[in-house]
């Protein structure tokens, strides 16, 4: 046997090597992106429980992309039309129940007060949160800054848009009551009985108007 023919099946056995390397096929897997925790498997994504598309891309369940906030929603449901909701706890309200509802009512109004159906006056009051949760405090409650009062009251949140004014003893009366926020022009409506020291009850009847 020759040196020439002991050389040829040495460089076929390269050439067939580098040639089978060189001819394989690549992982399907690189091309794929699975999502929502897919795992790709032989070019296709296994997608979790909840998701289906070729990435795992898409939710048979709404709630699962719906972010309520973790400590103020009490659940997450999906309506009629297939839409999640988050379902919030007493105290707050919005898309992912991030707001308080107290927060919409902070502000300066201005206030027309009709007093047992015949007089009237006009000031300006302002709402602040607290002093707990679900509370409000009004200042110059029935225009009684000027008088030297604290003229303070708290009001008690039932629901979202709606309060009560429990009894309360201030240095012009006794007052109690109730209101609501209109959603429409974030304006209040309170109405509301004072008995002054003298015994004269007062039924009163004030719009607030956020300035």
């Amino acid at each position: 046997m020759t040196a020439c023919m002991k050389i040829i099946p040495f460089f076929l056995l390269i050439f067939t090597t580098v040639w089978g390397v060189s001819g394989c096929k690549s992982d399907p897997c690189e091309v794929r992106s699975c999502q929502n925790g897919g795992v790709c498997i032989d070019g296709f994504c296994d997608c979790p429980e909840g998701f289906v598309g070729v990435n795992c891309e898409l939710s048979t369940d709404p709630c699962l992309n719906k972010n309520c906030h973790p400590t103020q929603a009490a659940d997450c449901v999906s309506n009629n039309d297939g839409e999640a909701l988050c379902i919030c706890e007493d105290g707050f309200e919005g898309e992912l129940c991030e707001d308080l509802w107290t927060d919409k009512y902070v502000g300066q109004y201005y206030v027309a007060e009709v007093i047992n159906g015949t007089s009237t006056q006009e000031f300006f009051a302002r709402i602040e949160s607290g002093p707990r949760f679900k509370q409000l405090t009004i200042s110059n409650f029935h225009n009684q800054t000027s008088s030297g009062t604290s003229a303070k009251i708290v009001v008690n949140l039932l629901q979202a848009n709606v309060f009560d004014i429990y009894e309360q003893f201030m240095t012009f009366g006794v007052v109690t009551g109730a209101g609501s926020y209109q959603l429409s022009t974030g304006n209040l409506s309170l109405n509301y009985q004072i008995i002054e020291s003298s015994g004269d009850t007062l039924n009163c009847v004030a719009t607030f108007e956020l300035e």
